[in-house]
């Protein structure tokens, strides 16, 4: 019975690879210019999420709260961080639902604030990774320990004073973020370069709307 099912496994493999490579071969064939947008998958899944949102923000319609956005601002070095001690790229995304999904549940529950939840974590697992001597002794965590520590300072600053400016630094917040994920594309760090690139266009289209709000 085990022959038959690892016999059984090996044919499925052998017989998904040729698929696989027929699909290589056939995205390598398209034009450069088809290739190129393929490749940009997460930059114009990040335009479709938010560029309508930027668009109405222009036209002077309001199309997403300031201070959920100044909460949600410590989630992007909490993933940051989430993923350095991890030390697995592979698992960005899984990582990303659970945050996201967290934040979402408890903005629709109410049950606590998103930046209560978020920069609790985030104070959290600092805790964690001093504690246990990993922010010295694991590569690129004393980075995402700053970014943790800017990042949250700038979402509260920017709830705690007045929203006609906070709104501003708030934006700051998101636009600054956006430069964080393309110097890590740069640098090939901490998280995979497609949530890099989507984060890193999503912060900037953000910061964007929150100006023109």
């Amino acid at each position: 019975m085990l022959d038959r099912t690892e016999h059984t496994s090996a044919a499925v493999s052998s017989n998904s690879a040729p698929e696989a490579g027929r699909f290589v071969r056939w995205v390598e064939g398209l034009p450069a210019p088809v290739r190129w947008t393929l490749r940009r998958w997460p930059a114009l899944l990040a335009l479709a999420l938010v560029g309508p949102d930027v668009v109405a923000a222009a036209f002077g319609e309001k199309g997403g709260s300031a201070e959920f956005l100044g909460e949600a601002l410590p989630m992007l070095a909490l993933v940051y961080l989430i993923m350095a001690k991890i030390g697995n790229r592979k698992i960005t995304w899984p990582v990303v639902v659970l945050v996201v999904a967290s934040v979402g549940v408890a903005r629709v529950t109410g049950i606590v604030a998103p930046s209560t939840l978020l920069i609790g974590a985030s104070l959290v697992l600092l805790g964690w990774v001093m504690f246990t001597g990993e922010i010295d002794s694991k590569p690129n965590m004393r980075l995402q320990v700053v970014g943790v520590v800017f990042f949250c300072g700038v979402a509260l600053a920017g709830l705690a004073i007045d929203p006609t400016v906070g709104v501003y630094v708030i934006a700051a917040g998101w636009f600054l973020h956006g430069v964080w994920d393309f110097v890590h594309i740069w640098r090939d760090r901490v998280v995979s370069k497609t949530f890099a690139e989507w984060c890193g266009v999503i912060d900037v289209l953000i910061a964007a709307q929150l100006v023109l709000m």
